[in-house]
């Protein structure tokens, strides 16, 4: 039995149908950008920008592990890097793209940011470039 079926609504009023913005993407934008301005306020801008970082590290460490540990513990070429950051973009809904690669660097491009409206206010708060929260973490 459905939520609706179990507490129906006066009128015919579907709950699932009701045009309310709360998807993944979305409840998880949010939720970032509610933690960071929360964060903010209560340690100020250089702490909170501090503990971003160190959570970004964090989370660069733990995809560097995954793939370590599924491709097994040997060195990765130019090229494995750059297919293991397609494969995380496929995984995660990234924009990324790769623009160039070569055995010294990989360039990429970002078509979309999934922070876009965390980001925003983070740049408007901040006075920092709204890029910079729309990069991808592994670098």
């Amino acid at each position: 039995m459905t939520a609706t079926e179990m507490f129906p609504v006066e009128g015919h009023i579907t709950v699932g149908d009701l045009p309310i913005d709360l998807q993944s993407a979305s409840f998880l934008q949010n939720l970032r950008g509610l933690m960071a301005e929360t964060l903010e306020d209560v340690v100020g801008l250089d702490d909170a920008s501090g503990f971003i970082a160190l959570v970004g590290q964090q989370m660069r460490n733990q995809i560097n592990e995954l793939y370590t540990q599924a491709l097994g513990d040997r060195p990765l070429d130019a090229k494995t890097v750059a297919q293991i950051l397609i494969d995380l973009k496929n995984r995660i809904e990234g924009g990324f793209f790769l623009i160039e690669q070569d055995e010294e660097r990989i360039v990429l491009g970002n078509q979309h940011c999934r922070l876009a409206d965390a980001a925003l206010y983070e740049a408007k708060r901040s006075g920092r470039d709204r890029a910079m929260y729309c990069k991808p973490m592994l670098g």
